[in-house]
């Protein structure tokens, strides 16, 4: 691209490239310390196998079979196991499990397994910590990689043979190993939504269904076994902090959230510490904020001192430095943004740029996010003022809270990949079977996030056909930002019932009135109609350039309407 120049310093030997920015005359304006990429791993020099074919391939029937594969486990058998109601809970697991490992040596994203595969590679072969120099997760996935890497390398020095499939960028069974932590986290994950629906009386068979909504839902096989991503871990984390919270284990669930699978399960613990504070309210004023502050050290303390003990321990603090600013700026929108989002993050703020109703504003996150934020916050701060004496409505506005919070910060974030959905999933269970707060319709619409995000040649190949990007891309944008607009009334609707029920209530019925006004037409055939206008008006936007002021007011009217056929549809809920 012109104004960035990659440079090649040292010799061959040298294992890493830095990217530069430069302006027209060729000076070094911003030197980018934190994107490196390891050259060795992407040539694979020790494998002596190329990624990409010297000339197009054709999709034989391999391809065809592997797709119709692909596609019976992550849509097909999960859809037929959810009709059937297996009663045994184990059975329900061991299918779980099976699906997921069967499809794990076939598929993985091309990016983000390259560099797990890199960290167990490095850490055996070389011994070098890239925790240390080259990082920018907390520190919990990387050192589950190195566990759960220790079999596959015994099983190599022991003759174990491996093979590539097409053109991955890892073995089969080396990827296998390193989904396994991911494929066991959702098992686990689908136990605790069991055991918290349990925990609060639900009966057995609807506890059953509702660990087998997160268990079959394709989103959730997509992540774990098909991509390769630790976000089910995270999940497996957040669960388990609300698992301790109704057992009011605080300090523990405080605890792990702080562990830091990913960082915005820190974003719960100041609600806990409010949970706390209300707790008990016969205790003296102060003990009860001597506990609220301690359930927030708690957390972010382990936190802190996760991500800085190994760097102190390894006598340089330097690269930590570095991941904080690059967070920082990256949640700021400033320095190496151009635009207000990208492709991978919340193509609905990029839609709306694209057509000329906002512009690109730096720090756009900080200004977006942070207000909403504390706006929820102050929310449950006084509801759970009112309600602290009935604890499952507290964990239900708490639930509701964190549904809010989880939307608002995949709509705000300006670099944000599709994965951050999975973790509404589980709270959108709870809503539904555990605290009747919605239909299954919320549900469905974060599910088929799914289908924006499936290239089967970059999957199954190892990277997309040339001649399938173009148009993948066009129907994925247009796909994404569909979905993303699909979940602005669900944000909406959780954060306006914290904010007055009576409000919400009103609202709901209002919009249930007009649909009763379309006295021919279905009000779920109403909002799919809707929908599929949105998703063609986002098409026509990025396929056709149509960024005119038509497009401006056939747009935002098409996405209001959405909303009111939404709370119209949960109005008797």
């Amino acid at each position: 691209h012109e104004g960035i120049v990659v440079e090649r310093h040292g010799n061959p030997s040298d294992d890493q490239i830095g990217i530069v920015r430069t302006d027209s005359y060729g000076n070094i304006v911003q030197e980018n310390v934190i994107k490196r990429v390891d050259i060795e791993g992407l040539v694979f020099i020790r494998e002596e196998e190329g990624r990409e074919p010297t000339q197009p391939i054709l999709l034989d029937y391999r391809f065809v079979l592997l797709s119709l594969y692909f596609l019976l486990i992550l849509f097909i058998l999960p859809l037929l196991f959810l009709k059937k109601k297996v009663s045994s809970l184990q059975l329900l697991f061991i299918i779980g499990f099976l699906l997921r490992i069967s499809i794990a040596p076939f598929t993985s994203h091309n990016f983000d397994i390259l560099i797990w595969k890199r960290t167990g590679r490095i850490f055996y072969e070389e011994g070098s910590v890239t925790l240390l120099n080259n990082w920018t997760s907390p520190p919990a996935w990387f050192f589950t990689i190195v566990a759960f890497y220790a079999p596959y390398i015994l099983l190599r020095i022991l003759g174990l043979p491996d093979a590539r499939i097409y053109y991955q960028p890892i073995l089969s069974i080396e990827v296998t190993f390193i989904k396994l932590p991911l494929i066991l986290s959702d098992i686990l994950s689908a136990f605790l939504i069991y055991k918290i629906c349990r925990k609060w009386n639900l009966d057995d068979k609807t506890s059953k269904i509702a660990a087998a909504v997160y268990l079959f839902n394709p989103f959730s096989i997509l992540i774990s076994s098909i991509w390769g991503m630790f976000d089910s871990l995270a999940v497996l984390f957040a669960l388990l902090g609300f698992y301790l919270l109704i057992e009011e284990k605080f300090y523990l669930s405080s605890l792990i959230w702080g562990f830091g699978v990913k960082w915005y399960t820190l974003a719960l613990i100041p609600f806990l510490s409010v949970y706390v504070y209300f707790q008990n309210r016969e205790e003296k004023i102060l003990l009860r904020l001597a506990k609220s502050a301690l359930t927030l050290f708690t957390g972010f303390g382990f936190f802190a001192f996760l991500m800085v003990f190994p760097h102190i321990m390894y006598g340089d603090i330097g690269y930590l430095r570095q991941i904080l600013e690059f967070r920082l700026r990256l949640g700021g929108g400033g320095g190496e943004i151009p635009t207000l989002t990208t492709f991978r993050g919340a193509s609905f703020w990029r839609l709306f740029e694209y057509i000329g109703v906002v512009r690109s504003t730096p720090n756009f996150f900080l200004l977006t996010f942070l207000p909403s934020y504390l706006i929820v916050f102050v929310l449950f701060f006084i509801f759970s003022k009112k309600s602290v004496l009935n604890k499952k409505n507290v964990h239900s506005i708490f639930n509701d809270a964190l549904i809010a919070v989880l939307l608002l910060f995949y709509l705000t974030y300006p670099q944000l990949n599709p994965q951050c959905i999975l973790w509404v999933i589980p709270p959108l269970i709870f809503a539904r079977f555990l605290f009747k707060r919605v239909s299954v319709g919320p549900l469905i619409i974060a599910s088929l996030i799914t289908l924006a995000n499936i290239d089967l040649t970059y999957y199954i190949i190892g990277f997309s056909v040339p001649f399938f990007v173009g148009p993948l891309r066009l129907l994925s944008l247009a796909a994404i930002y569909t979905i993303s607009a699909s979940l602005v009334p669900i944000a909406l609707y959780f954060l306006l019932k914290m904010l007055s029920p009576t409000l919400h209530t009103r609202v709901s019925v209002k919009c249930e009135n007009l649909l009763k006004g379309l006295h021919r037409f279905d009000p779920r055939v109403v909002y799919v109609s809707v929908t599929i206008f949105t998703f063609v008006q986002a098409l026509a936007v990025y396929a056709m350039n149509l960024s005119s002021p038509f497009m401006q007011l056939l747009l935002i009217p098409t996405i209001f309407l959405q909303g009111i056929t939404f709370f119209g549809m949960e109005a008797k809920i």
